[in-house]
């Protein structure tokens, strides 16, 4: 699972944004990982977040959270390549 620091050098890459200009972001996303351990992108980490994230606040913030759960996903499947 990548760092909030990996999410956040990809914002300043892909939006070319000041790192760290979408940690609300990030940690809003990802605060069930406190209860729920790997399990948390179960919540928040579907494509009804992104819709619900863009339609309240904007679609640059939608982008955001597309990134983030790409990012998750892309590292997921190189572990598992890796372990595979």
């Amino acid at each position: 699972m990548p760092s909030h620091d990996v999410h956040m050098m990809y914002d300043t890459l892909v939006f070319g944004v000041p790192y760290g200009t979408y940690k609300h972001v990030h940690e809003m996303l990802d605060w069930p990982v406190k209860l729920f351990g790997k399990s948390h992108r179960k919540f928040f980490h579907d494509d009804a977040t992104i819709v619900y994230c863009t339609m309240m606040y904007g679609p640059e913030i939608g982008a955001v959270v597309w990134l983030h759960i790409m990012v998750d996903r892309m590292f997921t499947a190189i572990k598992r390549r890796k372990n595979g």
